[in-house]
């Protein structure tokens, strides 16, 4: 279930099936999840960012490590798992501002209070530069977002095709429909 109709209101969600050999959900074999928020902080909060960005920073230590470069994607530090923390800048309805070190490849990745790891936003736009602005998220507080979380946790959501297991895989041929 999604919707990119703006920001704010932009998000994708989808539950994913537990695992054909284990038989674990995500969760069951990694024990983790983020509680949602149910209201935004106030601004000047701090926010962390765990994310895979595009990151042109050319060494992964140093000053330099601590700022994320997204003039290319060659760094040692590219689509690497980083952490990145900033302030909340400003919520307006269901967008969310902020000023957390981000580069193209962290859209979807979570926006959590820093203190608590309470997930606020997932973020979506780009709009820092070097003399200021700030990037943007759709709040979890947006009601179309909690109306597709509910679906798909209450199991009303879609449901893994019949052939979703290997061993009743529909064999793909290479150049037919």
């Amino acid at each position: 279930l999604s919707a990119n109709t703006g920001i704010g209101n932009d998000y994708w969600v989808f539950r994913c099936f537990p695992n054909s050999n284990t038989g674990l959900t995500t969760f069951q074999a990694m024990g983790q999840a983020f509680n949602l928020a149910t209201s935004m902080p106030a601004a000047n909060t701090t926010l962390v960012n765990w994310g895979y960005g595009v990151d042109g920073t050319p060494v992964n230590d140093g000053a330099t490590a601590s700022s994320c470069s997204c003039t290319s994607g060659n760094g040692a530090r590219n689509q690497t798992q980083q952490t990145h923390t900033g302030p909340l800048t400003s919520v307006s309805g269901s967008r969310v501002n902020h000023q957390v070190d981000t580069c193209g490849g962290n859209s979807g990745s979570v926006i959590a209070i820093n203190s608590t790891g309470v997930a606020i936003a997932i973020h979506t736009n780009a709009g820092c530069t070097s003399t200021g602005g700030s990037n943007s998220a759709t709040a979890v507080t947006n009601a179309a977002l909690q109306a597709a979380i509910a679906s798909l946790a209450s199991g009303t959501g879609p449901v893994a095709p019949a052939n979703d297991n290997c061993v009743d895989a529909t064999v793909a041929v290479i150049g037919a429909n």
